[in-house]
């Protein structure tokens, strides 16, 4: 199977889970973090890495990918939904 670039949004890794919920209709967690970089530094301590651009991080029905990082800040996530079909 070829894996196809994931098609999503770039959000500011400032936007709240809720929100990122609201404009992606998917259901991620809102137990795990507050904002999208939160949930993200989140997934990438559980899997024991460091934060960098082009990382990706799958939780409930999305994939996450760091499309801006600097300064040990990240900036911008893009959020594409899955397919479950």
């Amino acid at each position: 199977a070829k894996i196809s670039e994931i098609e999503g949004i770039a959000l500011s890794a400032a936007t709240s889970v809720k929100e990122v919920n609201r404009i992606m209709g998917s259901s991620i967690p809102q137990s795990v973090a507050n904002s999208l970089g939160g949930l993200v530094a989140h997934l990438s301590s559980e899997y024991g890495e460091k934060p960098g651009i082009g990382k990706e991080y799958k939780i409930a029905d999305v994939n996450l990918k760091i499309v801006d990082y600097a300064d040990g800040i990240i900036k911008k996530v893009k959020v594409g939904k899955l397919d479950h079909e």
